[in-house]
């Protein structure tokens, strides 16, 4: 008989264990943790990621000119980093073959103006996500090249001294609700790429062109707004059908839709260029909703599972169904079930609820958390007195 010992995550606390994150780093195996302590000074390092491991809490970082994290490996989380005064914020790439899953989530990038920089850059990276994520003042904030089916989503991307987004050599990659605006030349920049898709997002008062697209094949731009950008909401480089950029369903800054002289002359929004096309549009902005609530227990007294009589705070005695409800404009993923902050169940399709029969005495409280298809969230809490053995 054999026994197979289970592998287990270690943690690593910088600087109480390691005085450096690269150390700590270089001690680490797969799946482990790196916490950095948030109360300590600035950072100053350059730090190459090589294992999969997850690099959270909050530090500042000052790359002091150079690259500030390097990922080398796939399955690799950088979160709730504060990066400033690199060539390249965050550079994922492997030579030797193409990182998966690279996650960038809770981080804010800027001064990135050494050259090239950078803020956000993955080379030959694919299926990964960059999420809720600030990046401004660099040269140029994210860029993507060779990379395919990744998610950027939930990010500010502001001021930066040319381009927003830049992708290029990189298909069937996704940006939504993002706010992509006052940056020195264009929002985003896509160029010999395909596939790529631009949905619920903020695309204005860039100094150039809101979006340019130079031989990009299949590109979609669906409800977002453009508008205030000083050039062109959308320009288009090339005249060949395959090129066509599909930007329906947009709102352009006025009711009247996009100027183009011939398609649109009327138009007071946005102008677009040759080879886009911008019929229907959105005659108002467009915006997300996202609700959700606790609609049982409600204010009664409830004996297994059914409600006897109301009351001025919910009375459970036995075990209880809890339900809620959600709804969003681009529809619900999932809905969370906690119970004093601890997560007990996660339901993806209505009716929403789960059955809580766990031994419990006194108050406690029930959270519910809507997620909706781009991963926003709402939530509603609820305090109630349970009896149940």
């Amino acid at each position: 008989m054999s026994f197979v010992k289970e592998a287990r995550a270690d943690t690593f606390y910088v600087p109480d264990q390691y005085l450096t994150i690269q150390d700590a780093i270089n001690s680490s195996s797969n799946g482990d943790i790196i916490k950095v302590n948030t109360t300590a000074e600035l950072y100053r390092e350059n730090i190459v990621v090589n294992k999969e491991i997850r690099l959270v809490v909050d530090p500042v970082i000052d790359a002091m000119g150079g690259i500030e994290i390097t990922v080398e490996a796939s399955n690799v989380s950088v979160e709730n980093f504060t990066i400033l005064n690199a060539s390249k914020g965050i550079y994922a790439h492997n030579t030797s073959f193409i990182l998966q899953n690279v996650t960038i989530n809770n981080c804010t990038i800027y001064n990135c103006t050494y050259y090239p920089g950078y803020g956000i850059e993955f080379n030959k990276v694919n299926e990964s996500l960059i999420n809720n994520t600030q990046v401004n003042n660099t040269n140029y904030s994210i860029r993507l090249s060779y990379s395919s089916y990744n998610t950027i989503t939930n990010n500010n991307v502001v001021s930066n001294y040319d381009d927003g987004i830049w992708l290029c050599f990189s298909t069937n990659n996704t940006i939504s609700n993002c706010n992509v605006y006052s940056n020195n030349d264009d929002g985003i920049w896509i160029e010999k790429s395909s596939d790529n898709t631009i949905t619920y997002s903020n695309i204005y008062n860039n100094t150039d062109d809101g979006i340019v697209a130079y031989e990009a094949s299949n590109t979609q731009v669906h409800y977002c707004n453009i508008y205030g950008n000083a050039d062109y909401g959308i320009y288009n480089y090339n005249e060949e059908k395959v090129y066509q950029v599909d930007a329906t369903y947009n709102w352009w800054g006025h009711a009247s839709g996009p100027y183009h002289p011939t398609l649109n002359p009327f138009g007071k929004g946005d102008n677009v260029s040759k080879n886009v096309l911008f019929k229907p549009w959105l005659e108002a902005p467009y915006e997300i909703s996202l609700t959700v609530s606790v609609v049982k227990p409600r204010n009664a007294l409830y004996i297994f599972d059914r409600e006897i009589i109301s009351l001025r705070i919910p009375v459970i005695i036995g075990g209880i169904t809890i339900e809620a409800t959600a709804s969003s404009t681009i529809g619900i993923e999932k809905v969370e079930f906690y119970i004093d902050n601890v997560l007990k169940f996660t339901d993806t399709s209505e009716p929403y609820s789960w059955k809580w029969d766990e031994r419990a005495i006194g108050m406690h409280e029930i959270k519910v958390i809507a997620y909706n298809s781009i991963a926003q969230t709402a939530e509603d809490r609820i305090n109630v007195f349970i009896i149940n053995f």
